[in-house]
């Protein structure tokens, strides 16, 4: 990320430019309380680095993100906190490389899907519960199914065996499209809502 926060700051200048470390020694828990911290450091940094982004003009100053695998989901999760929401209104652009929008469902390699359920049972990760849409009894209640820009770029690879292009790009691949299985209802609607952007 230090190699995209120089290339921002080529591109733009004038932008200042936060690299979030409230999450490094966090990765394995929640996205919920990842979110909180994001939320609160971004605030933080707001605060007293730029603080023209509190004045309520929409024109003045912008507000834009990149994440980076499950740091796109953290983002969409800081959004959601009551911390951010004066600054809302300020939001530009996110742009997400190689994020599971949709959820890890329908992993084409059974290598890597394997490696997910043993971390998953073996750790007792509550961020891969989360990621594999079994976070709760029912699908339309887990925490990547709930969730403001103006541009959008969802960018995958297809050489990425751990977040397939289909869920990195929030688009329904040919197996969830003839699952009929409530799971898969469930991430047909998520790859809809990240498209669009509602919830």
């Amino acid at each position: 990320m230090r190699l995209l926060r120089a290339y921002a700051l080529l591109l733009f200048p004038r932008a200042i430019v936060l690299s979030p470390q409230s999450n490094e020694d966090n990765s394995g828990g929640s996205l919920g309380p990842m979110g909180q911290r994001l939320a609160h450091e971004v605030h933080n940094f707001i605060k007293h680095r730029c603080d023209e982004l509190g004045d309520p003009d929409p024109k003045v100053g912008r507000l834009s993100f990149i994440g980076h695998s499950a740091g796109s989901m953290i983002v969409r999760t800081a959004l959601t906190s009551p911390v951010l929401r004066p600054y809302l209104p300020k939001l530009h652009a996110f742009v997400s490389l190689s994020s599971s929008h949709c959820g890890n469902v329908y992993v084409p390699s059974t290598l890597v899907a394997g490696g997910m359920w043993a971390l998953q049972h073996l750790h007792q990760s509550t961020f891969m519960d989360e990621l594999q849409l079994v976070d709760r009894d029912k699908h339309e209640d887990c925490f990547m199914y709930r969730r403001h820009f103006k541009y959008v770029v969802l960018v995958g690879s297809l050489q990425d065996s751990y977040v397939p292009m289909h869920t990195a790009q929030a688009s329904i691949p040919k197996p969830a499209e003839v699952d009929r299985r409530v799971i898969a209802d469930s991430y047909r609607d998520r790859a809809e809502v990240s498209r669009l952007g509602r919830r």
